[in-house]
């Protein structure tokens, strides 16, 4: 399924596919933003064959600066068989359905929460660190995936306390909930590169 505007500049697919165990798939579509209308279970998703990230219903992706991504890559991380459905193209779609659940006793209305998503790819100077604040337009990060895409160990620092921190590898990714501050460390004599995906309120 495929619908444009009169003006040609705004245009919404839909894919709809079921992923093998461990399969993963390019899709060949143009875009600048994505959006997961139904799937059995989470996957992984990737532009252009780049690092993956998790994504789940309901969530989306924009790109920023007029990005485009020409193919989506997508990988199901289980044993199970997976079907999902993606709105794609350069189109916003919003999602303001309400979701009931009734009981004998009593009913409960559960108002669907939609999120965006901040990407960036991101270059560190051997011995720098990159500080991330909890906020993006005026609204409180929900959470963060930090996946380093180089070639050295990058650390994770704690403003407020120096002694906390982690260390991640390269092609390996760490999450964290929250707002607060943290910083991303490159303790080596070679320079590093890692993506951040940030989670927001939409």
């Amino acid at each position: 399924m495929s619908l444009s505007a009169v003006n040609q500049k705004s245009v919404l697919g839909l894919i709809s596919a079921t992923l093998g165990p461990y399969e993963q798939r390019a899709v060949r579509v143009t875009g600048s933003m994505f959006q997961v209308k139904e799937s059995s279970d989470d996957f992984e998703a990737s532009f252009d064959g780049q690092s993956f990230f998790p994504l789940q219903v309901g969530l989306g992706v924009r790109l920023v600066s007029n990005d485009q991504f020409t193919s989506l890559w997508l990988r199901n991380p289980s044993a199970s068989s997976l079907y999902l459905e993606i709105y794609h193209g350069s189109a916003q779609v919003i999602d303001s359905r309400l979701n009931t659940v009734a009981t004998r006793l009593s009913q409960v209305t559960i108002a669907t929460v939609s999120t965006r998503i901040v990407s960036n790819n991101i270059s560190i100077v051997a011995g720098n660190v990159v500080n991330h604040l909890g906020t993006n337009g005026g609204q409180q990060r929900i959470q963060v995936v930090i996946t380093n895409t180089g070639s050295v160990a990058l650390g994770l620092k704690s403003p407020s306390n120096p002694q906390a921190g982690a260390t991640i590898y390269p092609n390996s990714s760490f999450t964290l909930q929250g707002n607060f501050t943290f910083g991303v460390w490159n303790q080596n004599v070679t320079a590093g590169s890692y993506q951040l995906l940030e989670i927001y309120p939409a």
